[in-house]
C-alpha cells in the first residue's frame, strides 16, 4: 500500500503546484532591468547522475517551479530503481523508487550566466532486495544456504546548495547542480533469515558496498547523508 500511496501523493502535490502558478517570464526584477532572458517558470528534468552508483541506479527525473517571485522555488523529483544484476558470484533483484522534495531559495538577482540558490530537501527512499546466501548458523558451527527478501526504508533531511544556468541560445534548455548534506532515518527488514545467521561475505564488490555485514542485520538507526547531482533540464513555460 505504501509504495502506492507515496507515488500518487507526490503526483498530487505536483499536479496541485502546476495549477497554481501565477508567475511566468520576466525581463525584470524588483523594478531594475537584467539581461535579456526570460526567467523559467517550469522546468522538466532528468539526472544521469542517478543512473550511479551501481546496484542503485535509478531512472529520476525533476521538476521545478518558482512562484511569486523569481527568488522561490519548489523542487521535486521521482526515480525508479531498475534491476541490473552485476554480480556473478550471488544473485540479486531490486525494485524500489525515491522521492525528493525540496524548497529553493534564489540569489542574488537572476542571470542568464549562473543562478545559486540554498534550501532545503527531504527524501524518501524504497528499496526491496530478492538475494540468496550463505550463513554462518550457531556460533560458525555449520553454515546455511537461504533466499531471503530485505526492505530497506530510508527518510531524511538535507540542507542544499547548488546552481543553474541556461545552456542554448534557444532559452529552452539548462544545467542544473546540486550538493547537500543531512541526516537519514533508516530501516532495515530482513525476512526468510533467523536472528542468529550471520551472512558468509561471498558478494562481489559492487553488491558489499550496499549490503555490508553491518547492513545485513534488522533494525533502524540515524545515519549522516550526502547528495550530489547533476541535471540537465527543459523549460517549459
Amino acid at each position: 500500500m505504501k509504495r502506492i500511496f507515496i507515488p500518487l501523493l507526490f503526483l498530487f502535490i505536483l499536479i496541485s503546484n502546476v495549477r497554481g502558478q501565477a508567475f511566468g517570464y520576466i525581463e525584470t526584477y524588483d523594478g531594475e532591468a537584467i539581461d535579456s532572458f526570460r526567467i523559467p517558470k517550469m522546468t522538466l528534468l532528468i539526472s544521469p547522475t542517478s543512473f550511479l552508483p551501481l546496484p542503485l541506479g535509478a531512472i529520476q527525473f525533476g521538476f521545478e517551479h518558482r512562484f511569486d517571485s523569481p527568488k522561490n522555488a519548489m523542487h521535486h523529483e521521482l526515480g525508479i530503481f531498475h534491476p541490473m544484476n552485476l554480480s556473478y558470484q550471488s544473485y540479486y533483484d531490486l525494485l524500489g523508487f525515491r522521492i525528493r522534495s525540496g524548497y529553493r531559495r534564489y540569489l542574488p538577482k537572476p542571470r542568464r550566466k549562473g543562478n545559486l540558490f540554498v534550501g532545503t530537501q527531504y527524501f524518501f527512499q524504497y528499496e526491496s532486495w530478492d538475494l540468496d546466501g550463505w550463513f554462518d548458523r550457531l556460533g560458525n558451527s555449520y553454515q546455511e544456504y537461504f533466499i531471503y527478501e530485505k526492505k530497506v526504508v530510508s527518510n531524511g533531511l538535507l540542507a542544499i546548495f547548488g546552481g543553474n544556468r541556461i545552456a542554448s541560445k534557444g532559452r529552452r534548455f539548462l544545467i542544473d547542480w546540486q550538493v547537500g548534506l543531512g541526516m537519514k532515518y533508516r530501516t532495515v527488514d530482513n525476512k526468510g533469515v533467523p536472528d542468529d545467521a550471520e551472512a558468509v561475505d561471498e558478494r562481489d564488490f559492487l553488491i558489499n558496498v550496499f549490503l555490508s555485514d553491518e547492513n545485513e542485520e534488522s533494525g533502524s538507526l540515524f545515519l549522516p547523508t550526502g547528495h550530489i547531482s547533476f541535471k540537465f533540464g527543459y523549460i517549459l513555460k
